[in-house]
C-alpha cells in the first residue's frame, strides 16, 4: 500500500482521528476494544474528540463479513472500519439497514467515479468487454445488503456493528490495487479488483478522501 497521508486526510475530511496499521487481525474488531475502552466517555456524550474515527490496515489475518463469512484481505485493498455516533450520522440504532444502503451507495459512487475516469483516460486498457461498460456506471451495482458488484464479480463489501446504543462502525472492504489474477483457487472467477479492471493502478489516497466525504 502506498504511504498514507494522515494531515491531508484529516483535513478534508470530518474525521477527527486516525489510526493505521501494517497488519492487524480486523478493522471492526480493533474498532470494538476502542469503543469498550472508551465507553464512560461514549455514555456521557463527551465523545466529540474521539468520533469520526478512521482505522485503516494495509493487511488483515482474521477479515470478517456478515455472519460466519471472511473477507479477503490481501495488501492493496482498501481495509477500514470508520468509528462514529448514530447521532453524528443523523440516523437512530432502528435505522441500521438505512445506513447499510447509505454507505453501499457511497462505496458505488465512488468506483463509479473513479472508473469513468480511468475509462475516459484508456477505454481499450479495460479488461471489461465493451457491452459490460457501455454505460460503464451500470456495471456497478448494489447486491444488498453489504456487497458491491461489477459485471457479476464481488468488488467490495460492507459490515456495519453498533457496539452499544450511541456508537457504530462501518467496517468497508474493497478490492483497489491488489490484483486477483494470481489467486490459484476458484476465487479468481467470483471477485475482481480495479487494478485489474482499469489496468492502471488507483490513486488510492484521493479514492479513501472521495469515499469518507461520500459517507458523511
Amino acid at each position: 500500500m502506498p504511504e498514507i497521508n494522515a494531515k491531508q486526510i484529516l483535513q478534508e475530511t470530518p474525521l477527527q482521528k486516525m489510526f493505521h496499521f501494517e497488519t492487524i487481525s480486523s478493522t471492526n474488531d480493533w474498532a470494538k476494544k476502542y469503543i469498550q475502552e472508551n465507553q464512560q466517555k461514549i455514555k456521557q456524550g463527551n465523545d466529540k474528540d474521539l468520533f469520526p474515527l478512521l482505522v485503516i490496515a494495509d493487511q488483515q489475518t482474521a477479515g470478517r463479513g456478515r455472519g460466519n463469512h471472511s473477507w479477503f484481505s490481501p495488501s492493496g485493498a482498501l481495509l477500514i472500519s470508520i468509528l462514529t455516533t448514530w447521532s453524528q450520522l443523523n440516523l437512530s440504532r432502528r435505522e441500521s439497514s438505512m445506513l447499510s444502503l447509505r454507505t453501499a451507495v457511497a462505496v458505488q459512487k465512488t468506483i463509479i467515479r473513479f472508473l469513468d475516469t480511468a475509462e475516459k483516460n484508456s477505454v481499450s486498457s479495460l479488461s471489461l468487454s465493451s457491452s459490460q461498460i457501455e454505460p460503464f456506471s451500470n456495471s456497478v451495482r448494489i447486491k444488498m445488503p453489504n456487497d458491491i458488484y461489477i459485471a457479476e464479480k464481488k468488488i467490495a463489501g460492507i459490515l456495519i456493528e453498533s457496539p452499544n446504543e450511541q456508537a457504530v462502525i462501518i467496517g468497508i472492504g474493497i478490492n483497489i490495487n491488489n490484483s486477483v489474477k494470481q489467486i490459484e483457487n476458484d476465487l479468481q472467477t467470483k471477485i475482481t479488483s480495479l487494478i485489474d479492471i482499469t489496468q492502471t493502478e488507483i490513486n488510492f489516497q484521493s479514492f479513501l478522501i472521495a469515499l469518507i466525504n461520500e459517507i458523511f
